[in-house]
């Protein structure tokens, strides 16, 4: 058994394609574009070239697409990868799953407080993941 607990939150599709796309929204609030064309003038690595976001505001910058498409590009490479994660730790055992798209604190802190709290488990109570 693991000495870790493994808990997932797990969204619908609609939900967590908003997200993503207003998380990415905010990065390029915050200065992602700038921050791309310093790493290009410094130079990247084309691993990192290739980073979900970051490949595609290269190509803008690059003058290979508009801003408005790399943006469009990188949200639609970034919720299919979210889609790719989502299908590899659903097959994983070891997670419990508790709905992400209502309150889940109070659920998941009861969990954590019974995992710790459980006299016959196999962990040592100091961290769970």
């Amino acid at each position: 058994p693991t000495q870790h607990l493994l808990i997932g939150l797990d969204m619908d599709r609609e939900r967590l394609d908003d997200r993503i796309d207003k998380r990415f929204d905010e990065q390029l609030r915050a200065g992602l574009v700038d921050e791309v064309a310093a790493l290009a003038e410094t130079g990247i690595s084309e691993t990192a070239r290739q980073a979900l976001g970051y490949k595609e505001l290269m190509d803008h910058l690059d003058g290979e697409m508009s801003l408005a498409d790399a943006v469009d590009e990188a949200k639609r490479r970034i919720r299919r990868f979210a889609r790719r994660q989502q299908r590899w730790f659903r097959r994983d055992p070891r997670i419990e799953w508790f709905d992400g798209s209502k309150e889940t604190s109070p659920a998941v802190g009861a969990r954590l407080a019974d995992w710790i709290g459980a006299p016959d488990s196999q962990h040592d109570g100091a961290a769970a993941t």
